[in-house]
């Protein structure tokens, strides 16, 4: 009987995580919202001698993307050109977990034409990762033993990996209790809400180069064999290492995007955290990616030889 009331107990925690938790949080609505549709792309296969009707864009990134683009203006944007944009976002994340969420999404059958990983330099050279919560969203079962060599995770670390990517519940828990503190107490979230958590310095521009090198290798590595184009984007800020990624990216053959090069906006275009771009920072930066994805339509819609 014991273990009947645990398996229940247990079924109806991972069932209110899957559907009313989604109800009740935005982030978490949204999240698996993008999720789903970044999931269902599928290619426009193009016909000899035919124009593409509707090639499709992924675009993937963190609090750095969602801050610093308007969707529905760059959707308006690029629609002329019938070039579809979808984005995905996950808070907090960094290189690993959208390297193996890319290999993920592909592997599951997504096709985007083009998929663009929106990273600073510093999130790119990381070695961390989001945790549990990327290896529901983000990791294969396969990857997870990868990640957690790269992470130097230990067993234990490995174990709640594996143990999150079934269990939505247990890999959304963190968010849970900040959605419950928040409602609780208010105040005390704003507060820590209001505390900057700065990483580290960013490497030497010798150790920049050596670790972009490797990582957009790998990028185009995971993107090439399933016909998907994959592309850098760099948003504007302060951090540096952008001259060394983009010399890199030439060694290797990748695509990186700097619409706006660092340290051109002023402070009044971003947050109080002199971080991610504020409502007048992506008004300036959504016309400029703009820009680029309309210059890349311009290949993707041609007619097929």
């Amino acid at each position: 009987m014991s273990l009947i009331c645990f398996g229940l107990l247990v079924g109806s925690l991972e069932l209110g995580a899957r559907v009313a938790f989604d109800r009740v949080s935005h982030i978490g609505k949204r999240i698996a919202g993008e999720y789903s549709l970044a999931q269902s792309l599928t290619p426009d296969k193009p016909v000899p001698g035919r124009r593409r009707d509707s090639p499709s864009i992924l675009i993937l990134g963190n609090s750095l993307l969602l801050m610093a683009v308007d969707l529905p203006a760059l959707q308006q944007k690029v629609a002329p050109n019938s070039v579809r944009v979808s984005r995905f976002v996950i808070e907090s994340t960094a290189w690993l977990d959208w390297y193996y969420g890319i290999r993920r999404l592909l592997a599951n059958g997504s096709r985007p034409d083009v998929i663009i990983l929106c990273l600073d330099a510093r999130q790119l050279m990381s070695p961390s990762i989001r945790g549990d919560y990327s290896s529901y969203y983000l990791f294969q079962v396969r990857d997870i033993l990868a990640v957690a060599r790269a992470t130097h995770s230990n067993l234990t670390q490995t174990s709640s990996l594996i143990l999150a990517h079934y269990s939505r519940f247990y890999a959304d828990r963190d968010n849970l209790r900040g959605f419950l503190l928040n409602r609780l107490d208010p105040e005390y979230m704003e507060m820590m809400q209001e505390v900057t958590v700065w990483g580290g310095a960013l490497p030497s521009g010798a150790e920049i180069e050596r670790t972009a090198e490797a990582r957009l290798a790998a990028l185009i590595e995971a993107t090439a064999p399933f016909g998907v184009k994959s592309i850098l984007l760099i948003p504007p800020g302060s951090i540096a290492g952008g001259k060394e990624i983009s010399t890199a990216a030439t060694r290797v053959g990748a695509e990186v995007w700097v619409p706006i090069p660092q340290g051109t906006l002023p402070t009044a275009d971003f947050q109080e955290d002199g971080y991610h771009l504020n409502q007048r920072g992506a008004t300036i930066f959504t016309p400029a990616l703009a820009g680029e994805m309309n210059r890349l339509a311009v290949s993707l819609i041609a007619p097929a030889k």
